[in-house]
């Protein structure tokens, strides 16, 4: 806002204005989250013959994803052939980034196509970013595909690649994909992490490989993977689902012991165990502290101050 109103006050100034300062107040427009005050000034750069360039389009991009507005984020895109500007990395990620927003997987592929066929040189935040979007477009055969041209190209794999690939596979319960995407990590030299162990973990969950999650869940604390909520509520749910009652209660025992704070979902399972193996004191212990938690947790929620937008 600050930047707005400093713009505002250039342009009463008459000082002259040119491609910088607009970029400036459209990129203070895109972390605004105000699409539409960045495309007014797009719209009006012309008035003051002010030429717009590869950081214009960029930031007007990213300001229509950011906000929802993934159809005029491929018009921009669209148009800078029209404006004879070249497409770069910047500009591709831009792009892809506002579908990742949107989950439109199919126009990220597109773009993703389109600049594989040009000049421009694919990057690793380039191809991170449209696996991630087919990731949340629930499109793990593509994400997998992706990330094998990564790895038959020039193109460095990292963490991130592997995450978004493991997640997008955890999300289709393909578990037994996404545990041998974490074993691949080690011959690629990347440190298996705590994303990527829980996501893998949550996969076991929900294919019904609660002795592989267990595994899982042991070899993050070999590793010296911090262990989190998620992997162990995750490996909690599996072993419910599996039946080990008595390995559920057992990981509500060990997770403050290795400072892994209980979620509502692991006392949820943990009393479910309790009541199954027919330790009622138990089951009414934990679903008190649960309710507690419950309790906390919406009172917190009610006293986080509600920004206007």
């Amino acid at each position: 806002e600050k930047s707005l109103q400093l713009f505002g006050v250039v342009v009463q100034s008459k000082v002259e204005m040119d491609t910088l300062t607009f970029n400036a107040a459209i990129s203070a427009c895109e972390k605004a989250a105000v699409w539409e005050s960045a495309l007014e000034l797009f719209r009006i750069m012309p008035c003051y013959k002010v030429e717009m360039d590869t950081i214009t389009s960029s930031a007007l991009i990213s300001a229509c994803g950011g906000s929802g507005e993934w159809e005029r984020a491929l018009q921009l895109f669209s148009d800078m052939s029209l404006h004879d500007m070249s497409r770069n990395t910047i500009t591709l990620s831009a792009a892809i980034s506002a579908f990742e927003t949107s989950g439109s997987w199919s126009n990220a592929l597109y773009i993703f196509w389109l600049m594989s066929q040009s000049s421009v040189q694919l990057d690793t935040i380039n191809f991170n970013a449209t696996i991630s979007t087919c990731e949340k477009g629930s499109q793990w055969q593509k994400s997998l595909l992706l990330l094998s041209v990564m790895e038959q190209s020039t193109v460095e794999m990292d963490a991130i690649s592997f995450n978004a690939a493991i997640s997008a596979c955890e999300k289709a319960s393909e578990w037994e994909k996404a545990i041998q995407l974490l074993h691949d990590m080690a011959p690629s030299k990347l440190e298996s992490n705590t994303i990527a162990f829980s996501a893998a973990i949550s996969s076991c969950e929900k294919g019904n490989g609660w002795e592989t999650g267990l595994q899982l869940l042991s070899m993050m604390a070999q590793s010296s993977v911090e262990m989190g909520t998620i992997a162990c509520s995750a490996a909690a749910s599996a072993c419910a689902k599996g039946n080990e009652w008595g390995i559920v209660l057992r990981l509500l025992h060990v997770m403050p012991q290795n400072a892994v704070e209980v979620d509502t979902t692991t006392l949820m399972v943990a009393v479910a165990a309790s009541e199954k193996l027919g330790y009622w004191n138990r089951a009414l212990q934990l679903f008190d502290v649960m309710r507690q938690c419950m309790y906390v947790r919406a009172t917190d929620m009610r006293r986080e101050p509600r920004w206007r937008t």
